[in-house]
């Protein structure tokens, strides 16, 4: 039997963003500006942590930022920055379930993702941050996410 990979914290949490069709594509770090950032903003992790009980149940808890600008435009779109957040807010079971089977990529299997919460409720952020030693202005909101999940399947 092949041995599958262990999970880790940062696979889980970026999967579970994945699956939510009103999100562009999250990563852990910030891309240069481009059109497609402009069009769709964009999903930041970070400040990953957790820990796993005595069963492997892991709870995750990690950083989400959603950002949008507008280019060319002086003024910050922030409606469509806190309209991502309340995408991530109604996929955490105001509006479907967080919970079920979430496949991960190559040789990691599945994990079951049994909760995701929101800790904390989208805050506005500073607008300024530096890429390289450029400051970029950004509409910016920040919350805690926490995912309970198990990885199924692996062997020794």
């Amino acid at each position: 039997m092949l041995a599958l990979e262990r999970a880790n914290n940062e696979l889980v949490v970026m999967a579970w963003l994945g699956l939510l069709d009103e999100l562009p594509t999250p990563a852990t770090i910030l891309p240069e500006r481009s059109p497609e950032f402009a069009s769709n903003g964009f999903v930041l992790v970070s400040g990953l942590g957790g820990a796993a009980d005595e069963n492997g149940l892991q709870t995750t808890v990690a950083e989400v930022q959603t950002l949008a600008y507008s280019a060319g435009k002086a003024r910050l779109p922030w409606s469509r920055a806190i309209n991502m957040w309340s995408a991530i807010k109604a996929a955490c079971g105001y509006v479907r379930p967080s919970a079920g089977w979430l496949s991960l990529p190559g040789a990691y299997g599945d994990v079951l993702v049994r909760d995701v919460t929101v800790l904390s409720d989208p805050r506005r952020l500073d607008p300024e941050v530096k890429l390289g030693e450029t400051t970029h202005r950004f509409a910016r909101y920040g919350g805690d996410l926490q995912v309970t999940w198990t990885q199924t399947g692996l062997v020794g």
